[in-house]
């Protein structure tokens, strides 16, 4: 049986991938995503850092070249093109809902 709290997280990771694709091809920040997902009244209590991270470590985002271990609101993200076969059903990823 999944947690509730692992539900929440793979949810969480598949908005972030719908704002990236919203915006896609043109990269915008870490604050803009958080503040398009709180519009959008999708919330985590935990740090998004370890959402952004995943899809980081997966290859399915690329952050600007100034990035230094620790998501800044300022980082840049964009969809790597991975991710965009994981929006478009191409590859699948049983962490993340889309």
């Amino acid at each position: 049986m999944i947690s509730k709290e692992t539900m929440m997280n793979k949810k969480y990771r598949g908005e972030v991938m719908r704002v990236l694709a919203l915006f896609y091809p043109t990269p915008i920040t870490v604050k803009q995503v958080r503040l398009a997902l709180l519009e959008y009244g999708i919330t985590n209590g935990a740090d998004s850092s370890k959402h952004l991270q995943y899809l980081l470590d997966k290859n399915y985002i690329m952050v600007d070249k100034e990035f230094s271990e620790d998501f800044k609101e300022e980082h840049v993200l964009r969809l790597s093109p991975t991710g965009i076969d994981l929006i478009e059903g191409t590859i699948e990823d049983d962490a993340i809902y889309l």
